[in-house]
């Protein structure tokens, strides 16, 4: 879980995405495209929607952005141009960013709907907020692997947290996180 939450970025669709659930949602496709045009083809008249949870639904989200946004129903079937293409997604994690959307991007993106829980905070988490949280959880883990019993009374507030565990949590860390690009 980690590793996805790290979120580095890659360039996708003309934009920037989650690589690890892009790189999913790319081998997913791959994987299910044969399988779905052959559904669509034998069912005219039906449509498709993905759906997932949580990094599913970040990953359906990617696929749905992908098949609209590249016409690729159309690509396998002139057919399958009609189908529609939407996707509900179930606490999806934030997967893309595109800096100038172009009309044909705002279609694909009209086409997710997503649905978050009020309290659920990931959905409105940035990339570069899942990097700094998971910095700040390597830099605790450092001060407290040898102090396991430590930790619950901490969080607790029944003991003290460490001046060098408040300190590598207060620090501005940001010249020590990089971001990757793939």
């Amino acid at each position: 879980l980690k590793v996805d939450a790290e979120a580095y970025g890659k360039t996708y669709l003309d934009g920037k995405a989650h690589s690890g659930m892009a790189d999913v949602a790319d081998q997913l496709w791959d994987h299910v495209k044969s399988k779905v045009v052959k559904a669509l083809l034998d069912n005219p008249g039906y449509d498709l929607v993905i759906t997932g949870h949580s990094l599913g639904a970040g990953t359906a989200a990617l696929i749905s952005l992908k098949v609209n946004y590249e016409s690729l129903l159309a690509r396998e079937s002139s057919t399958l141009k009609e189908v529609a293409v939407s996707c509900f997604a179930f606490a999806p994690p934030p997967v893309y960013f595109q800096s100038e959307k172009n009309e044909k991007m705002q279609d694909a993106m009209d086409k997710i709907f997503a649905f978050i829980h009020e309290n659920d905070v990931v959905p409105f988490m940035s990339w570069d907020s899942f990097r700094r949280l998971f910095h700040t959880i390597e830099e605790v883990d450092k001060f407290t692997k040898l102090q396991l019993l430590s930790r619950p009374l901490m969080a607790a507030g029944l003991k003290g947290i460490p001046e060098e565990v408040d300190k590598a949590v207060m620090d501005d860390h940001s010249d020590s996180i990089t971001a990757k690009d793939g």
